[in-house]
């Protein structure tokens, strides 16, 4: 359950990158959902 907490708070933290900067922001974006699986293990 935390784990989906944790990927709905991105996702909305990604909707606000979004409206600002759709490139940059989607890199760092993409850069923290490749942590995710690692911190939960």
């Amino acid at each position: 359950m935390r784990k989906r907490a944790e990927i709905l708070s991105i996702q909305k933290a990604a909707a606000t990158c979004h409206v600002d900067t759709f490139g940059n922001d989607f890199e760092s974006l993409k850069n923290q959902l490749a942590f995710l699986p690692l911190q939960d293990i």
